[in-house]
């Protein structure tokens, strides 16, 4: 699979090097980035929005949840083998997440996306996870001309839309760090600007922490009490149980940050989702809009996964041999026949025999290609040796299917 060359949109961090545009803007620093989750903690411990619109911290929705948490991921991918181990944990536990990308971490040669990165968005969406907008170079929003920040959204957006041939619709600012502005001009492009309710303070964690103790220093993130600085698990508990004047938890669950970049985080995930169910806590879907009617109202109906997950099949849920599922009606009537799941949305492939082909999907084009028994892909990506009797998923064929990771890093089907 050959990508085509860049549009101008995502040729400006080259033309800025040629003087021609103006430079990217810096990341946030460490420091800056601590100041700013301090400043969002107290924000959200004020327990109200602003009530114009200005703030990209305080979620529309405010709870309480009845124990329903969106698992949320920012800053990635930084490294691919971290954010394909944390899609992996989700999936175990049931359901899937939304990682909020950052522009910067899919290079280019010679014009053209990284294959490797290009092939994780693809994935990402095949397991019926869902792709949001968290800038291109984790700038400070409220530092940046509105051209500027614009810019940042339609950059990562482009890397999205090149990639996978959808958009995305949530949006996540760098530390939370907004303007009225800024939130007038990202919400006519089209977002849903996405705060959050639960910091984990993964970023805190990841710092000092070692492989057998849990530590967020009060240097880091001043808001962490005590009794939680060696307790990442327990941090995070007492967010979502915290009362309020009532005697009732104030959020009982929501929207949980957390960041697939963190070292620290992948190897904590498994054990923080398994205390969460423990408790009686369940996953949902950001897009789930019975949790989430404020954040959802105003985004495509397509996108909605009420009281389910993306149309993914949960790993090890069908039968080794299973072909493509049977058919039925979505929830707007649309028959399911002759359906597959490309995305976190399903895409009409019709006069295409599921039983034995499977449907291509490349920058919006769908075509019916008959299936291959095998395939293998070499350059630096991971799957080797899909051999499906059901769908497979080779790149750079890219067809989508139901192959799955065994232990020995060999793919199987699943």
């Amino acid at each position: 699979m050959r990508l085509r060359r860049r549009s101008p949109l995502l040729l400006v961090a080259t033309l800025a090097v040629a003087g021609c545009a103006p430079p990217a803007p810096a990341p946030l620093s460490e420091d800056e980035h601590a100041e700013l989750m301090n400043r969002a903690h107290e924000e959200l411990a004020r327990g109200k929005a602003d009530g114009v619109g200005c703030s990209g911290i305080v979620p529309p929705d405010r709870g309480p949840f009845g124990k329903q948490i969106a698992l949320t991921f920012d800053d990635g991918p930084l490294d691919v083998a971290r954010t394909r181990k944390v899609m992996d944990v989700v999936e175990a536990h049931g359901t899937r997440a939304t990682f909020f990308i950052n522009g910067r971490h899919f290079p280019q040669r010679n014009g053209e996306l990284s294959p490797t990165r290009v092939a994780l968005l693809q994935e990402m969406l095949a397991r019926g996870h869902q792709v949001a907008n968290h800038t291109q170079n984790h700038a400070n929003a409220t530092k940046l001309s509105l051209e500027a920040f614009e810019r940042e959204v339609k950059e990562t957006e482009s890397i999205v839309r090149e990639a996978t041939a959808t958009r995305p619709y949530y949006f996540r600012y760098p530390g939370g760090a907004a303007t009225c502005d800024t939130n007038r001009r990202v919400t006519a492009l089209g977002y849903a600007v996405t705060g959050w309710h639960i910091d984990s303070a993964d970023w805190c964690f990841g710092v000092d922490s070692t492989e057998t103790e849990d530590y967020c220093s009060p240097n880091t993130f001043r808001h962490v009490g005590e009794a939680y600085r060696h307790d990442f698990a327990g941090w995070i508990l007492y967010q979502l149980k915290k009362l309020g004047a009532s005697g009732k938890p104030l959020l009982d669950g929501g929207i949980l940050l957390m960041h697939d970049s963190q070292a620290f985080t992948v190897r904590k995930l498994d054990s923080v989702l398994t205390r969460l169910e423990q408790e009686g806590f369940r996953f949902v879907m950001l897009s789930d809009r019975r949790v989430f009617p404020k954040l959802n109202a105003a985004l495509p109906s397509s996108l909605w996964h009420d009281g389910g997950v993306a149309d993914a099949a949960p790993r090890d849920a069908t039968p080794r041999d299973a072909g493509p599922r049977e058919a039925g009606t979505l929830s707007d009537g649309t028959s399911t026949d002759r359906l597959h799941p490309v995305g976190p949305f399903s895409t009409r492939c019709a006069g295409c025999d599921l039983a034995t082909h499977d449907c291509r999907a490349y920058k919006g084009t769908y075509t019916c290609t008959a299936r291959s028994a095998s395939c293998s892909y070499t350059d630096g990506y991971l799957f080797k040796q899909c051999d499906c009797t059901g769908w497979a998923f080779c790149l750079p064929g890219n067809v989508w299917g139901r192959c799955g990771q065994a232990p020995a890093g060999i793919f199987s089907c699943r």
